[in-house]
């Protein structure tokens, strides 16, 4: 992928490499019975990877905590390489930090209680948007979706409005699912409404509307 443009801002620069960037990033592939998934990748360039770098480390953390009780590849997650992570003598109490700071805890009738609000999260939208700039790539809807051209709307119910003629990807049973459907067409503007489901369990929408870029083909209705 290293000869075409960078499938976020399109740069074609021989000194900022493209290199195949993972929409679904790795660490969120399970560590057993992910071999034959396969990976969803886009031309990726050095400057825009660092953008969400730092994001995508709190990300997998995130979701899997959201999801370990009642999701077995988020419980292996936490308990396997999140675990490990946290426990790296180099960093692993600052990565501990954190994840704990966005948990909320208040009093119920029934004693304190804990709570994660990753719809509130700036990192998590950060990743959102990444991914969803992404699969527009990946599908052909359109490419070069700048950041600011992808609104994520926080959680949602996990599944499309009833009224809506999605496309549907259940990509890694159990870990990452999504769907979009394009809301109307326009000659030089593409519109699309994406769902994202991780560990059935946390969901967020994203609405894209942005420039077609010359060249680059849709797929039909």
């Amino acid at each position: 992928m290293k000869n075409k443009p960078c499938a976020f801002c399109g740069s074609t620069e021989e000194d900022n490499p493209r290199t195949k960037g993972h929409v679904l990033q790795r660490s969120m592939y399970p560590e057993v019975g992910a071999e034959s998934v396969q990976r969803i990748t886009v031309p990726e360039c050095a400057r825009c990877s660092i953008l969400w770098k730092d994001a995508e480390d709190n990300f997998r953390s995130l979701m899997a905590l959201c999801a370990t009780e009642g999701n077995q590849h988020a419980a292996a997650q936490w308990d396997g390489p999140i675990r490990r992570a946290h426990g790296r003598e180099e960093d692993g109490h600052q990565r501990m930090y954190e994840l704990l700071k966005w948990v909320v805890k208040k009093q119920t009738s029934e004693g304190e209680e804990s709570k994660l609000y990753p719809g509130s999260i700036e990192n998590i939208h950060i990743v959102v948007r990444k991914m969803v700039r992404g699969l527009c790539h990946w599908h052909k809807l359109g490419t070069q979706v700048k950041d600011h051209q992808a609104l994520v709307l926080g959680q949602f119910e996990n599944q499309p409005p009833a009224d809506a003629k999605a496309v549907e990807f259940n990509h890694m049973p159990g870990v990452f699912r999504y769907s979009y459907f394009q809301r109307h067409l326009e000659t030089d503007v593409f519109h699309v409404t994406c769902l994202l489901t991780f560990y059935e369990a946390v969901s967020f929408i994203s609405l894209v509307s942005a420039p077609r870029v010359k060249g680059f083909a849709d797929l039909p209705l």
